[in-house]
């Protein structure tokens, strides 16, 4: 064999082959950046619809909420006692039904003395009309605050009638003050109430016994429970 047919039938470098590979493998890589590139829509749904078969879903954008338009609601608040005070001295000297009641504003509660003789009959605990429109104008000035809210039963140490519903004073104080707390709910106050009897163990001989037959209305500086359902 000739030297020319010897060099003709060499192979060729192992750097052109190299490079060749290397040719390819960018013209590949370009080809498929373009082919990404240019997506066609219509085809890649039909692809996608025939892969589900057939079955195709529109998905509506997700659209945070707007705390604007969410609704809000109010909760009560504990009321400043110098303001309700003020408010409660402003019905009992305008309102007919609570004329004769006592306010006394301690440190921290106001107490409303209502005369138990004006509210009931006696060894009754049957409200009289007198009450339920006393009842009526505290559940308004109080049905927007959130203070805790009391309603205590008193009574004289003199025991109920023999012939009476209630065999002691305790019985009767308790059933009067559960009497006006539902004449409170009844009269849209919408908040718990809690509901006390003292009997006579809070009977003072100075201001006598009529003063002690009587229904407190005991307002808090504390916050109240939940609203009564």
């Amino acid at each position: 064999m000739s030297a020319t047919g010897y060099a003709a039938a060499r192979p060729p470098a192992m750097w052109l082959v190299i490079m060749i590979d290397l040719l390819a493998l960018l013209v590949s890589f370009f080809v498929m950046l373009f082919s990404t590139s240019q997506i066609e829509l219509e085809a890649w749904r039909a692809l996608t619809s025939r892969a589900q078969g057939g079955v195709s879903a529109t998905v509506a954008p997700i659209v945070p909420p707007d705390d604007r338009a969410a609704p809000r609601t109010l909760a009560p608040r504990a009321a400043d006692l110098d303001y309700l005070h003020r408010l409660l001295a402003d019905k009992t000297a305008n309102h007919p039904a609570l004329r004769e009641a006592k306010l006394r504003r301690a440190a921290d509660r106001i107490v409303l003395a209502l005369p138990g003789d004006l509210l009931f009959r006696p060894d009754s605990a049957e409200l009289s009309e007198r009450a339920r429109a006393a009842a009526a104008e505290l559940a308004g000035a109080l049905r927007f605050v959130a203070n805790q809210v009391e309603v205590t039963g008193h009574a004289d140490p003199t025991p109920p009638s023999a012939h009476g519903p209630f065999p002691t004073n305790w019985e009767l104080s308790l059933a009067r003050a559960l009497a006006f707390a539902a004449a409170l709910r009844e009269s849209g106050y919408s908040l718990d109430v809690n509901a006390i009897a003292y009997a006579d163990s809070r009977f003072d001989e100075a201001e006598g016994p009529a003063a002690a037959r009587r229904v407190e209305l005991v307002i808090r500086e504390a916050k109240g429970g939940a609203r009564a359902r």
